[in-house]
Parts: C-alpha cells; sequence; structure tokens
C-alpha cells in the first residue's frame, strides 16, 4: 500500500489526555420533519476503455417524499441506456476518435450529485492510463496500464497546489522524492534502491493519508532505471477525495490493548474514518477538565506553529490523524492513573465534538505473558540409592524433591530453583527483591526437570518465573514444600532426564509491610534485541 508523501513532519505538541464518553444517535421529535438523503456510494469519477462498457452507480436514498422521481441523465450520445432503480446503470458505446468525458446528472428534487464519465480514445498516444477508482475521504486506488511493458515508471498522487506549483512537472516532484531519501539516508545505492520503488507492465496500488474534499493528480512518470531521473513520459489523471463526515457526531471507541508500569499500548476507532481528531494522554490529577483540556491544547498548537513558522491550520495538519490508530504512549509515572483522550477537532484546532476518555492505571511492575507452570513430585531417597547408588549417592536417608517446569509459548528464557526455608510471603519478600536474588544466586536456565535433596520435614520453597524475549519478567510462582514419607510415589515415576542441582540459598533480606518498596528489575544479560523501545512522547 502506497502512503502519500509527505515531506514536512512536525515535532508533536507535549499536551496529552483522554477520553471516552458515548455519544447517542439523534431521535426526531414526533411531528419532526425528516430530512431527505440522496448519497452516492460509488466512485464520483469511472473511467472506460475505447471499447466502452456498463457503468453502475450505487447510491443511498432515504426518507422519501411521495410524487418525487429519481432521476439521471447525461447530454452525451455514446452514454445511454441510462436506467434508474436500486441502482443506476448506464453503457458506453465503443470509441473511435479522442478521449471523451461527460457526466451522469443525478437529481431528488432539490438534492444531487454528479458522476464523471471518461473514456480513453481507440488511439491514445499517451504512454500510460492512468485510472482512479474507489476515491473515498482518505483514500484512492491508482490502476496503470503502461503501452511499453519494458519502460521502469513510478506512480503516486500530488496534490493540486504542489501540481500548479511545479507547473505540471509531475518528473520534478519524483527527482524530489528520491533526493529526500538520499538526504535522509546519505549511504543509500541509488541503483540498488530504485527497484524498491519503479514498476514496469501493468501495476495498481492504494494511496492513503489524503486530506477529504482535496484535488489530486495520480500520475505515472518515466524514470531511468541506473540514474532515477525522470523522462519525458508522464500521464496525470485529476480527481477530487469526498468530503468528510460530521465532526459533531463522530464518536470514538478507546481500548487499552497492553498495560505497563511507564507505558500503554491502545487502539482508537471512530465511528466516522474521514473525521480528523486529537489524542493524547493526561494524568487524571492534573486533568482540567473537558473543555478546558480542549482549551490548553489549542493554545499548545498555536504556540507550536509560531515556534515552526506555520499557520496554525499547517501546524493542525500535521498532528491530526484519521482512522483507527494503534499507538504506544512512553515514559508514564508508575502506579498512577491516566486519561487517554480524543475528539474531533477543526481546522483552527478547536474541539468539533464532544471529548471521549478512557481511565486506566499503570502497573506497579511490569508483568509479562511469558510463564511457567510449576509441579513437583516427591521420592524415597533410599529407594533410588538403592537402584543407582552412583547416580543418586546423596540420596540415602533423604527425600528427593523433583521438580518440573512447564513453559508457556511466550517464555523466552525461564529459571527454576529450590531455595531453603519459607519464601511465600510476599509482604515479606517482594517478587523484584527475590527474583534479584535468585539471578544472584546463580543457576542454569531453561531446565524442565532437576532434582534437589532435602531433610524429611524440611521447609523449602519452589520458586519460578519466566520471561519474553524482551527480557521481561513474568508472574513469580512459589510453592512451598515440606517432605514426608506419604507423600513419597514409586520410583517408576522418577524422569530420567531430571539432573541434580544443590538447594539454593537466597539472600533476600526480609522487609515490612509498609516499607515494600519496588525496585527496579535486573535484567539477564542475553544476546537478544529489546522488542519494545522508548521513543518518547509524541
Amino acid at each position: 500500500m502506497k502512503k502519500f508523501f509527505r515531506f514536512a513532519f512536525l515535532p508533536v505538541v507535549a499536551l496529552m489526555a483522554v477520553a471516552m464518553v458515548a455519544c447517542e444517535p439523534d431521535n426526531p421529535e414526533p411531528g419532526t420533519k425528516v430530512e431527505t438523503i440522496l448519497k452516492l456510494t460509488s466512485d464520483s469519477g469511472v473511467t472506460f476503455p475505447a471499447e466502452g462498457g456498463e457503468g453502475v452507480i450505487t447510491f443511498i436514498l432515504e426518507n422519501t417524499v411521495e410524487g418525487t422521481e429519481l432521476t439521471a441523465e447525461c447530454d452525451a450520445e455514446w452514454v445511454s441506456n441510462i436506467t434508474v432503480g436500486e441502482n443506476i446503470t448506464f453503457t458506453v458505446s465503443a470509441n473511435d476518435g479522442e478521449e471523451r468525458q461527460t457526466k451522469v446528472v443525478v437529481e431528488y428534487g432539490e438534492l444531487g450529485f454528479e458522476v464523471n464519465v471518461r473514456q480513453h480514445s481507440k488511439d491514445s498516444d499517451k504512454a500510460f492510463i492512468v485510472t482512479v477508482s474507489e476515491i473515498a475521504t482518505t483514500s484512492a486506488f491508482i490502476s496503470v496500464e503502461a503501452k511499453d511493458y519494458t519502460m521502469s515508471y513510478y506512480f503516486d498522487v500530488i496534490p493540486e497546489e504542489d501540481y500548479i506549483e511545479k507547473d505540471g512537472d509531475v518528473g520534478s516532484f519524483f527527482e524530489d522524492i528520491v533526493a529526500y531519501y538520499q538526504e535522509i539516508y546519505p549511504t543509500i545505492d541509488l541503483v540498488a534502491f530504485l527497484p524498491n520503488l519503479l514498476s514496469t507492465n501493468n501495476d495498481s496500488d492504494s494511496v492513503t493519508g489524503l486530506e477529504p474534499g482535496t484535488t489530486y493528480y495520480a500520475y505515472a512518470v518515466e524514470v531511468d532505471p541506473t540514474t532515477g531521473e525522470a523522462g519525458e513520459n508522464w500521464t496525470v489523471e485529476k480527481f477530487t477525495t469526498k468530503e468528510p463526515g460530521d465532526p459533531s457526531k463522530c464518536s470514538f471507541e478507546i481500548a487499552i490493548t497492553r498495560l505497563y508500569s511507564t507505558d500503554v499500548e491502545f487502539t482508537i476507532t471512530p465511528s466516522d474514518e474521514s473525521v480528523a481528531y486529537w489524542y493524547a494522554v493526561t494524568a487524571v490529577d492534573s486533568y482540567p477538565g473537558d473543555v478546558p483540556m480542549q482549551a490548553e491544547v489549542k493554545a499548545g498548537i498555536e504556540a507550536a506553529a509560531v515556534e515552526y513558522n506555520l499557520s496554525v491550520e499547517d501546524a493542525v495538519a500535521r498532528l491530526i490523524v484519521r482512522g483507527t490508530i494503534d499507538d504506544t504512549w512512553f515514559e508514564l509515572e508508575k502506579s498512577t492513573s491516566y486519561y487517554l483522550y480524543a475528539y474531533a477537532m477543526d481546522k483552527e484546532g478547536n474541539a468539533a465534538g464532544p471529548m471521549y476518555k478512557e481511565t486506566f492505571t499503570t502497573k506497579e511492575m511490569d508483568i509479562s505473558d511469558a510463564d511457567i507452570a510449576l509441579s513437583y513430585t516427591i521420592f524415597d531417597g533410599d529407594e533410588l540409592y538403592a537402584s543407582d547408588s552412583v547416580k543418586f549417592e546423596l540420596g540415602k536417608g533423604k527425600a528427593v524433591v523433583q521438580c518440573e517446569a512447564t513453559p508457556n509459548d511466550y517464555a523466552y528464557y525461564w529459571l527454576l530453583q529450590l531455595a531453603g526455608g519459607d519464601l511465600s510471603d510476599t509482604s515479606l519478600y517482594p517478587d523484584d527483591a527475590t527474583i534479584n536474588a535468585m539471578l544472584e544466586a546463580g543457576g542454569t536456565f531453561n531446565k524442565l526437570c532437576t532434582h534437589y535433596y532435602m531433610d524429611w520435614g524440611a521447609t523449602a520453597t519452589m520458586l519460578g518465573f519466566a520471561t519474553d524475549y524482551t527480557m521481561m519478567y513474568g508472574v513469580l510462582h512459589r510453592e512451598l514444600i515440606v517432605p514426608s514419607k506419604e507423600q513419597c510415589v514409586s520410583i517408576d515415576e522418577y524422569r530420567e532426564n531430571a539432573t541434580a542441582e544443590p538447594m539454593s540459598v537466597l539472600s533476600v533480606e526480609p522487609k515490612a509491610k509498609s516499607a515494600m518498596d519496588i525496585k527496579s528489575q535486573k535484567k539477564i544479560n542475553a544476546p537478544v534485541k529489546p522488542y519494545r523501545e522508548s521513543r518518547g512522547n509524541r
């Protein structure tokens, strides 16, 4: 999918807060006149080959008025058989002459719309045929037919104001794009890079990130694949994106997808993908209220416009978003409540709709989905010694505790230990301090089965945790073990893959509950690049 090319990227103003409000549809009062709606749902422009073909126009017509009929007309003789029903259909005859254009006018009382109809000539001298379809508020679909299938070319869209500024020279616009890439990637090998941009034969793609109600030129331009220079052959096709919906009626669904101690992952889904909106995060304690928050955001945008020598409208255009977004907000405070908010915004930075916000509280400590299930089995050491006096030479008079770890799909590393004493009270032995003590005590990672020698009636704690590949810890599991003869099972159940490990002596200083202080986690030194990297607030 092609992303509409932009050169300017404005650093975001550091103003953030969140919202989730429900917006109920308006219900007309009894006796209130209901407005008739006529809306085009298919493309506002269609292109036919020289051979002609059949056309279909789709629409929505609601709240009809008795005695009013829907009509569709076209002045061109080469458009015929116009039929009005659930859809509007028509026939385009073959073209033996020059390229031609007309329009189908659809009316219902005072309401109406037009659909542009274009047909290529039979012997067009253009190197490319560019067709624009599926025109929406912020996207379109571009198809290119190349007459010379060996010719390399680039295709994309350009705003009308840039097209006019370039005097219609789309070749120079492409060369600007190449220069931009060379500036941000100075070591790039142009010849090796160009195949990633260029096409041959026929090609098509979506363009996104367009502005609603804005005129663009879709273009295809010949490019020398060895130099990146634009050639003399190019073709353009003009189109206009659809107008955006009513921002005052746009609601937002805000979902927290992952929550950590210092950052949050979320999805914001607007009810109308064409509406521009602002979103941010702010602490609940410092949230001034919906209207004051919106005023603070506007003031921040105005300040940014001055700092970067932009108009307020240009600054807003660089800061707003449209459509569903998945994002992560970083550098939050632990154990703190925040609002994630969103609201529709107009071109001047004013609120164009109600505030929607969702409350969340960051964690005191990050917990990964990586996990292990722990289990243990107790054997009579004398019986094991009798079966193999070499392997179980330390088993005489002891209980042999076989501990097993079963990792889940998220576990990348895991550590299993049996520590002497009762470490089950998390208020005295916090998770972070216990994990640090386990790491300092050493041990072998990723062992599935281990056995330990214990005195009968002694107390020990089986401990285990896993990390994902980002080195974030999962839950620390603890299970108290006090072996007795009654717990023993047959030595036939002993797992031969178990290896002997000495019991761990953990140096975890007990803490009073009132003095509990979660320290930063100690990371395992492993040759794995972290998946999450702090990128700062937007």
